[in-house]
């Protein structure tokens, strides 16, 4: 395989799951030395063990919250100690609340904003800041969603709200940072096979319905969104800067609006 990213160091954050965990795979797997950050210190550090079990190059875990300044400054410090400078910042982190919009506390609505666009704020600032100091002309990807461009049934206010806000400070990020040599792009992914959509338990039930409205007629695999963040990682994508990427196996090509889901009690 391809070693396009040896001597490289990234970071992914939410990278013992699902998605991020695809994206630290395949970077090690294409030779770039990666940080992951997941919440859980035994889940990131088992994860980091069996990703470079896999023969790649070195995953290491740190454990924190990325929406507390402290995690960005412990990652970057992980990063340097682990390659001496950052190439690629990838902010995946990220959950799922189902709570409608007028049931919603502030508490709730602060949690979910807070992991998915605080922490990549946060992220974004702390390791561009790192690629200046360095010269590095680094690459930073942040993985959205399809909810960001329609309303999922209602059911996710503030998810889709946070994952708006994220496309926006990607532009922000890539039109600020393109004087450094820093290129920021998103990945909007549909309906993806993780274990974060399957543990939606019913409500992923119901939303079974919607994934056979599909076009492509499938889950979209974490392998193949990881693909799409190699590449945007690479010198291939040396003039793409503040693009989003949708994946979403053709959902929103098709004019797709999502019906109102019946969630269940327990979604509430």
């Amino acid at each position: 395989m391809d070693k396009r990213f040896e001597g490289q160091t990234a970071i992914v954050t939410g990278g013992s799951l699902g998605l991020g965990r695809a994206i630290a795979e395949r970077y090690s797997a294409d030779g770039a030395q990666v940080v992951i950050i997941g919440r859980d210190a035994g889940r990131v550090e088992a994860a980091a063990a069996e990703i470079t079990a896999l023969g790649g190059a070195t995953v290491v875990g740190l454990a924190g919250d990325v929406a507390q300044p402290e995690t960005a400054s412990r990652a970057v410090q992980a990063a340097r100690e682990l390659g001496g400078s950052i190439d690629i910042l990838v902010n995946s982190a990220g959950f799922y609340d189902a709570t409608p919009f007028l049931e919603q506390s502030v508490q709730e609505w602060n949690s979910v904003i807070g992991v998915l666009l605080t922490g990549p704020f946060l992220m974004s600032q702390a390791v561009c800041n790192a690629m200046i100091a360095d010269g590095t002309r680094g690459a930073i990807i942040n993985i959205s969603s399809a909810d960001a461009y329609v309303a999922e049934g209602g059911a996710y206010p503030a998810y889709g709200s946070a994952k708006g806000g994220l496309l926006t400070l990607t532009k922000y990020v890539a039109v600020e940072m393109a004087q450094h040599g820093i290129r920021c792009n998103s990945i909007s992914p549909g309906y993806c096979d993780t274990p974060m959509v399957k543990s939606l338990g019913p409500i992923y039930d119901a939303m079974k319905t919607n994934f056979d409205r599909v076009p492509m007629k499938r889950l979209i695999e974490p392998s193949e969104i990881a693909s799409v963040a190699a590449f945007l990682a690479s010198n291939e994508a040396s003039a793409i800067t503040g693009a989003d990427m949708l994946v979403d196996a053709g959902t929103l090509a098709d004019g797709y609006i999502a019906p109102t889901l019946d969630l269940p009690d327990s979604a509430s």
